[in-house]
């Protein structure tokens, strides 16, 4: 499978969606109207020289360049002849384009709109991303363009929860996954270290750093035994999922009291997993899961110290 030179200095995204899928068939006037009704109002839509010319080759040409990395991202691409795909641009690997999962090699490749071929007597097959059967949608492909714009979770859990604003403000990046881990760190082209430090396992993510590495793990369930007493919660401890659903689930049938201050439980362990993490990478030094637990129920008790006049005195759990 060895990439090959492909046609111009740019390529557009197809017209025509392959045969043989039905349904799957958008229709060009339809997204690129979709797409200009909800970027009108902020940017004025120009028809560049280039854009008039490339038109008939396809909808994401005319919606110039930010239209095809929107239209790539709903996207994915079953390999065929190469015709549609480029090698560093589109998803064929189905993790995403090339180009975000190596930056530092896509910096230095000489030729970035390479296409390339798997089978060479079968067209490419595209997959709409946003609908369960891969058909397109124009409500679907409006929709992706407020992704990220307003929460889709409750958002009282964190801006109610009693902590500090800062802790709460570091929760907020981490529900959006928009923490400096190394994930993000690799789509900005920032020297790294791949893996997660806290565990030296796998690849560090935002939801692996609050609820899915082991150590971090090891930290919860630390937690969950010195706030309560070593009686467990169902459900308290990391299990499979996003940490939204994970952080709601805690908060199932709970008073709203209860609600704000096991939230805060939850933000004051996150950032002091957060800080053990940026120590190791800035100083190297190193603590065990205990002593990050006991720095995170320290800040804990820190905090309703200091609001002790206006909050009930119970205990963190």
């Amino acid at each position: 499978m060895a990439p090959r030179a492909g046609e111009g200095a740019r390529r557009s995204l197809p017209q025509q969606w392959p045969e043989g899928v039905e349904g799957v068939q958008p229709h060009r006037d339809l997204f690129r109207a979709t797409t200009k009704r909800s970027h009108e109002a902020e940017f004025e839509l120009v028809e560049t020289k280039e854009a008039v010319v490339a038109e008939e080759e396809g909808v994401a040409a005319w919606l110039k360049a930010d239209k095809e990395d929107l239209f790539r991202a709903c996207t994915s691409i079953t390999l065929g002849n190469g015709q549609k795909t480029l090698f560093w641009h589109d998803n064929w690997t189905g993790d995403g384009p090339l180009k975000l999962l190596a930056p530092e090699l896509y910096k230095i490749a000489s030729r970035k709109n390479r296409s390339i071929t798997l089978l060479p007597d079968h067209e490419d097959t595209i997959h709409w991303n946003l609908t369960t059967s891969g058909t397109y949608s124009a409500a679907s492909a409006y929709g992706a363009q407020f992704l990220g714009s307003y929460s889709r979770f409750d958002t009282t859990k964190v801006w109610s929860a009693n902590a500090e604003p800062k802790c709460k403000f570091f929760a907020w990046l981490a529900l959006h996954r928009r923490t400096l881990t190394a994930d993000m760190l690799a789509v900005r082209g920032w020297p790294h270290e791949p893996r997660c430090l806290l565990c030296l396992q796998q690849p560090e993510t935002a939801t692996r750093l609050c609820k899915d590495c082991p150590f971090t793990v090891a930290v919860w369930d630390q937690v969950n035994t010195w706030t309560l007493e070593g009686v467990p919660i169902s459900g308290f401890l990391p299990e499979p999922g996003n940490v939204s659903d994970w952080w709601d689930k805690t908060l199932n049938s709970q008073t709203n009291r209860v609600r704000k201050r096991r939230s805060g439980r939850i933000i004051y362990t996150i950032w002091s997993i957060w800080k053990e993490r940026n120590r190791r990478v800035f100083t190297g030094q190193r603590r065990t899961h205990r002593e990050v637990t006991a720095l995170a129920l320290d800040a804990i008790n820190q905090r309703d110290l200091a609001f002790a006049g206006s909050l009930p005195t119970a205990g963190i759990g």
